[in-house]
């Protein structure tokens, strides 16, 4: 019994794209970066909490170090000049960094309502639709090429 090679059509070879080259299709909003900084100043994310995990372990090793490591240190803080304050400063810049994480929870939401976009980019964003409609000055923008005076 010999087996015959089975005859089948060649298939074609699927390249991956090497680069995405961004088409002339592709268009992004003048004002995108600043929307999204300014949603993200009122979005509570797992950034935060991490912060806050991590400054509440630095608050916790400053205390290990101030209760077993300070006793046995053979110069004392409280001699140096404004040494007292270093303990303190290395608690407070923790804290600090904790109330700048929790800040999203107490800042009102943005609607976004001076920045000119469509009702359906505000949908795409997740924005509320604008009540009021927008005002002309609105639309104007300023030319970015200014003629020359005359001589």
């Amino acid at each position: 019994m010999s087996l015959t090679p089975v005859r089948s059509t060649p298939t074609k070879q699927i390249s991956s794209p090497s680069a995405f080259t961004e088409s002339p299709g592709n268009w992004k909003h003048p004002r995108l970066a600043e929307i999204t900084a300014r949603q993200a100043r009122t979005t509570f994310s797992q950034k935060n909490v991490l912060q806050i995990v991590y400054n509440v372990v630095a608050i916790a090793g400053v205390q290990v170090l101030r209760r077993f490591l300070l006793p046995h240190l053979p110069i004392r803080l409280e001699k140096l000049p404004y040494g007292s304050y270093i303990p303190l400063t290395l608690l407070l810049i923790p804290l600090f960094n904790i109330l700048l994480a929790l800040l999203p929870l107490v800042r009102p939401k943005d609607d976004l309502s001076d920045i000119p976009l469509t009702p359906a980019q505000r949908d795409l964003l997740g924005l509320p639709p604008i009540r009021a409609p927008p005002t002309p000055a609105s639309d104007i923008s300023t030319p970015r090429n200014t003629p020359a005076p005359p001589p």
